[in-house]
């Protein structure tokens, strides 16, 4: 549960929209199945937190979501 006012920060791979960018290796039968930004961008969205992205390069990405007081 994040209290009003607080910050969720995620980073990890992502699913990058150019191919080419896929750069982080991931075994195949990893439990870690990346996902795309705008994908994790609307989960944080649905579950009432307020996202952006703070960094991207690459396969990626950190993102920050806060809570309203």
């Amino acid at each position: 549960m994040l209290a009003p006012g607080g910050r969720f920060v995620l980073g990890d791979v992502i699913v990058p929209e150019d191919p080419a960018d896929v750069v982080t290796p991931i075994d195949d039968g990893s439990y870690d199945k990346p996902d795309r930004v705008d994908d994790q961008l609307a989960w944080l969205r649905d579950v009432g937190l307020e996202p952006q992205v703070t960094w991207l390069a690459g396969d990626l990405a950190v993102l920050a979501a806060d809570r309203s007081v």
